[in-house]
């Protein structure tokens, strides 16, 4: 299956001031694109040529393999970071998503200042030092940026949500 970057939901500057339109164009047709034309090229040929993201991110082999788990996992990312992001979107969640705020947290107040805290102690790590990291050092164990990812989100909320298809 070859990928391709999806249409964005709204336009390139519907969400300004926060975000410009040459930033989200660049970031949608540049970098994103350099995911999934990157990613292409490493599945073509493979036994995941013709599997979704989510069949070639739960793949252990396809995981071992940087230029797939690197170009597939960063397309699979930016296809749900897109659909995140809302002009007419903010403030706080409803239903499910807020029961389950609220009663890990006590408020939804509560998981931004716990969410914020985890992301900026988390950026005090750069990627290149997690992926050449000696084994047994602190940043070894934070190879695999997928994983960790859902181990942070699984410290926040019990339940982390899936990203729509």
């Amino acid at each position: 299956m070859a990928f391709s970057v999806p249409d964005l939901p709204y336009a390139f500057d519907a969400l300004e001031p926060y975000i410009d339109a040459q930033t989200m164009e660049i970031h949608h047709d540049k970098h994103h694109g350099a995911y999934v034309a990157n990613g292409n090229k490493a599945i073509e040929g493979t036994e995941w040529a013709d599997k979704t993201a989510e069949e070639i991110l739960t793949s252990p082999a396809a995981l071992g393999v940087p230029a797939i788990r690197n170009n597939i996992g960063g397309h699979y990312n930016h296809s749900l970071f897109w659909v995140s992001l809302s002009p007419d979107g903010g403030g706080e969640p409803s239903g499910a998503l807020a029961d389950a705020i609220n009663s890990t947290f006590g408020s939804f107040s509560e998981f931004q200042e716990k969410a914020n805290a985890a992301g900026v102690g988390d950026q005090r790590r750069r990627p290149r030092d997690r992926l050449h990291a000696k084994p047994g050092h602190a940043a070894h164990r934070q190879q695999d940026t997928v994983a960790r990812r859902r181990r942070v989100g699984a410290r926040l909320l019990p339940e982390v949500p899936e990203p729509p298809p």
